[in-house]
């Protein structure tokens, strides 16, 4: 259940206040992915910036593909947008969440943002060639 991955770092913060450790801020926003509550998990992460936790190229896929279980794909284009504007986007293995970002994108008829998703790819030397 999501809300009890939420307690669980509400808890842990009460205890260790702003130093939970960086796993137990990535398992809560993987585990708010797969609740699809991306909304949430994006919460999740910034949070964990402000804590001054380095977010890995896990987390940031699990915030898109978070997003875009929920439905959020707008908010998942503005994350992943900003994120390759600041070239802040750390390389992301498999690429996955961004190939489901741009089929997304299509699909809303926003080929434009998908154009520039895969532009932003090239920017940041990912391999759009497989999308």
């Amino acid at each position: 259940e999501w809300m009890c991955a939420l307690d669980v770092l509400d808890f842990m913060m009460d205890i260790e206040g702003l130093k939970v450790r960086r796993k137990i801020w990535f398992l809560v926003v993987s585990v708010l992915r797969v609740c699809g509550r991306g909304c949430e998990g994006l919460e999740v992460f910034h949070r964990m910036e402000r804590a001054g936790v380095v977010p890995d190229s896990r987390a940031c896929e699990d915030v898109i593909l978070g997003l875009l279980r929920g439905g959020a794909v707008e908010r998942a284009w503005e994350f992943t947008e900003g994120r390759l504007r600041e070239g802040s986007l750390p390389q992301l293995p498999h690429q996955k969440a961004l190939r489901s970002l741009i089929r997304s994108l299509g699909t809303r008829g926003c080929t434009e943002e998908a154009q520039q998703v895969v532009s932003g790819m090239r920017v940041a030397g990912l391999q759009p060639d497989s999308v």
